[in-house]
């Protein structure tokens, strides 16, 4: 199974996100950040002092979607907790968004939630706070194009005014499309080690999609 240096990674992320030649360091050490100990994020990930730290196919997509919540305003802290309580629902949501890119469908599947930005000044529940339970957390779904149209009716209809959305699909194609050419293999390659990696962590056996 493939895996990629903080650096591949980490110039896969600034081409996408445009990142000025003269701040790369500042976001370099923002990825590093999610590596400390109060995050530990991705999880499983472990650095060895004095060797190349490697990154999973399935790490590489988790930290891209962080960086890609960041685009959106949710802090590392939030980020990682939000993913932390949907975990299981989004590497099945990546399963299937790397087997339509497999399949040369690019079927959008999207992540869509209140993002909650004044969370940390809303009055919750102890229990809650305590747990790191918020609007995004309670809201978070994934779904297909398809049904964005009745969602946001529903959301609109109820107490939901407003809504954050994320194009995963677009996502892990971009990145592993780039990973591809800074790797110089082909993407193809990419996207099954990204299945393989995926799929290995849900007990699921390895193989063809």
């Amino acid at each position: 199974m493939r895996t990629w240096t903080f650096g591949e990674l980490e110039a896969a992320l600034a081409q996408t996100h445009q990142i000025s030649s003269a701040k790369r360091t500042a976001f370099q050490a923002r990825l590093k950040n999610f590596h400390r100990h109060e995050l530990e994020f991705p999880p499983g990930f472990s650095a060895i002092k004095g060797k190349a730290a490697q990154y999973t196919g399935k790490q590489c997509c988790e930290i891209a979607l962080v960086v890609e919540l960041a685009q959106i305003g949710v802090s590392p802290d939030r980020a990682i907790r939000i993913h932390a309580a949907h975990a299981s629902q989004i590497c099945a949501a990546m399963i299937d968004a790397v087997r339509t890119l497999l399949s040369n469908d690019h079927f959008p599947l999207l992540l869509i939630f209140d993002p909650a930005g004044l969370a940390d000044l809303q009055d919750r529940a102890p229990e809650l706070d305590e747990a790191g339970i918020d609007d995004a957390v309670l809201t978070f779904q994934v779904m297909k194009i398809g049904e964005l149209d009745q969602q946001f009716a529903n959301w609109t209809e109820g107490y939901f005014r407003r809504a954050a959305l994320i194009n995963l699909t677009n996502m892990i194609d971009d990145l592993s499309s780039r990973l591809a050419e800074i790797s110089r293999i082909h993407e193809g390659e990419v996207r099954q080690s990204f299945l393989e990696s995926l799929k290995a962590s849900t007990g699921e056996a390895n193989g063809n999609p």
